[in-house]
């Protein structure tokens, strides 16, 4: 399973990153997943939770935010959520518009402590 294989990057990066840094907890994550990835919030969630089941970081709290597809028009600069594949901007119906969101695939926020 793909979600398998990056939950277990994000959390090896983020070890060799804890290793430098050994008075250091991590409490939190939150990954940023777009709708264009490919990637499924839930299996990736799940993912995490095997991933990190009986180990030092089994108490870590990972939050999925699903990205939506995002465009932005040429025309008025107005920028839109995509929905039911309906490119044309809402403010000004021109077609002319650009993707800026939806391939995000990040591990965007760590909240940590020192113990």
């Amino acid at each position: 399973m793909r979600e398998d294989g990056i939950a277990h990057s994000m959390l090896q990066a983020l070890r060799q990153e804890l290793a430098t840094r050994p008075a250091v907890k991590v409490r939190r994550l939150l990954v940023r997943v777009g709708e264009l990835t490919g990637v499924d919030p839930g299996e990736l969630e799940r993912s995490f939770e095997t991933l990190t089941s009986g180990t030092e970081m089994a108490s870590l709290d990972v939050e999925i935010e699903p990205c939506p597809r995002r465009h932005k028009c040429s025309q008025c600069g107005t920028e839109f959520t995509v929905i039911c594949e309906e490119y044309h901007c809402p403010s000004c119906r021109s077609r002319q518009t650009t993707r800026i969101a939806g391939f995000e695939l990040e591990l965007s926020f760590v909240d940590s402590e020192d113990v």
